[in-house]
């Protein structure tokens, strides 16, 4: 089958490359029996996309082939450019029940001696990076063209990480990549006994082995508990159980770029699917997480997790792009058997009003009347009520603006500022400047309160409800199906990365 796609990151402007990874038919014979002597491989080749958006054959440059895939399963063939520019490319481990080994008895996934289970990573023209784990020439070799090296002693200079069963698909963080100039990838790895795990992979994570099959998650393979770590092998960053509650194959998955506009729950998040019980889930790294042994099994610094879109099912693929000047999730999706029309691909966008800033949290204030918690903002206006420091200068009765210095007190820090103000007359009462006293970072005050004014320059307290800001709710995120004839590179998954 076809298993990803991927535009170069100067399609467009310097060439018009487009890099694809499918199963072929090397042997004239597609039988996937369990024999490791026949059977199709899979494929990562360039092509040149005419201008008449059409592929010409003839320009097919192979890059690498997999060895006889044992199975017909677990081909992956997620395709990313990173932000150092190179080809990053998740190959599965050939499927089938029963692991399969080269001829020194490791098991695929562990055998650095061919490249399924593996995270590949190749040059745009197909070459070895020289940052790749596994290029010295006295004990590696190019193994592209059939997938092995032919020595188990001899590593594929292609792979730049291991121990991976299915790894799906996996996501560039383009938050990390616009803001860091960084490489990071979540790798969405399927598991078979007991766990659905997601590694992270890119910058750093040259040679890292992520454990499978003696590992699945945070656990050794077919447990829920005996998590002890293994310093042979990194654990992932997020993973759930695999079973009929909570899952059975982790599959698509995307990051959400923080500049989308959509609510602020989404800031720093990540989604993915579960093609097994359908929907797709969002997650952001928090406080939560319970390590090895304080709990067995641990838990993930990404929980808890939200369902935020469940009339998905069977979900192969997302990714944001544009849409109307904005961005969107595009999803492409199986359907739930067929059976309700609803499989293709579909685009998310979020339709609510303009976003609010974050929720400002305050410490709680010195007189304030809050309790011992902080005041968070929400979608009710949170008052807290403290005493103010008002100082005038030159003197009361000016006519000409002044500047009164407001001083909010915390439990923690004063908060300063300076407006320019007409000072009342001696004896009279001042109020508030209209509108209010805007307190950097910590809300707004509320032009109700007064006092006596100063005879004389000076300093008084004064009591002043300051007022934190409120995030509209949001409304209903539509679902729009896109119509088989509008689909265009622009809309699939595979458009050139947005950073």
């Amino acid at each position: 089958g076809f298993g990803g796609t991927a535009f170069h990151p100067r399609f467009g402007v310097d060439n018009r490359w487009i890099y694809l990874y499918y199963t072929y038919d090397k042997n004239n014979d597609c039988n996937t029996s369990g024999s490791a002597k026949r059977g199709p491989v899979n494929r990562l080749s360039r092509f040149t996309l005419g201008e008449n958006k059409i592929i010409d054959p003839s320009t097919e440059q192979v890059f690498f082939e997999t060895p006889i895939l044992p199975y017909g399963g677990h081909n992956s063939g997620q395709i990313r450019f990173g932000v150092d520019g190179y080809l990053y490319v998740s190959v599965g481990d050939g499927g089938g029940g029963i692991s399969k080994e080269n001829d020194a008895g490791v098991i695929y996934p562990q055998a650095l001696d061919m490249l399924l289970g593996k995270i590949i990573r190749l040059t745009d023209t197909g070459g070895i990076p020289p940052t790749n784990p596994y290029t010295d020439p006295q004990t590696s070799a190019r193994c592209s063209r059939d997938g092995w090296s032919g020595n188990p002693s001899i590593n594929c200079q292609e792979i730049y990480s291991y121990g991976l069963r299915n790894p799906f698909r996996f996501a560039l963080d383009v938050n990390a990549a616009r803001q860091e100039g960084k490489t990071r990838l979540f790798i969405n790895d399927v598991g078979r006994h007991t766990w659905e795990s997601v590694h992270e992979g890119g910058d750093g994570f040259a040679g890292a082995n992520y454990g499978y099959p003696d590992r699945e998650g945070p656990c050794i393979k077919k447990e829920a508990s005996n998590c002890a770590p293994d310093s042979r092998y990194l654990s992932p960053i997020h993973w759930y159980l695999h079973n009929d509650e909570e899952g059975g194959a982790i599959t698509g998955n995307a990051f959400y770029p923080n500049d989308a506009g959509w609510p602020w729950d989404f800031q720093n998040s990540y989604l993915y699917a579960d093609y097994a019980l359908g929907g797709i889930y969002r997650v952001t790294r928090g406080s939560e997480g319970c390590p090895y042994p304080q709990c067995d099994p641990p838990i993930s610094d990404y929980a808890p997790t939200a369902k935020v879109f469940s009339k998905l099912y069977k979900v192969t693929g997302m990714a944001f792009g544009p849409y109307m000047g904005g961005q969107a999730l595009y999803v492409s999706t199986r359907g739930s058997d067929g059976l309700r029309g609803d499989k293709g691909i579909f685009r998310i966008k979020y339709s609510g009003p303009p976003i609010a800033p974050p929720p400002t949290v305050v410490p709680p204030l010195n007189n304030a009347v809050i309790g011992s918690t902080p005041a968070i903002a929400s979608n009710v206006p949170e008052t807290v009520t403290t005493e103010v420091d008002v100082t005038t200068t030159p003197e009361t009765g000016s006519t000409t603006g002044v500047d009164i210095a407001y001083t909010l007190e915390t439990a923690t820090t004063e908060v300063n500022t300076v407006e320019d103000f007409t000072a009342p007359d001696d004896g009279d009462d001042w109020f508030l400047p209209p509108g209010g006293i805007n307190f950097p970072g910590a809300g707004t005050s509320v032009n109700t309160n007064n006092g006596a004014a100063p005879t004389s320059p000076g300093t008084t307290d004064n009591t002043v409800a300051v007022s934190q800001p409120s995030i509209p709710e949001a409304t209903p995120t539509e679902y729009n199906r896109i119509p088989k004839a509008f689909i265009s590179a622009s809309t699939t998954l595979g458009f050139p990365p947005l950073f």
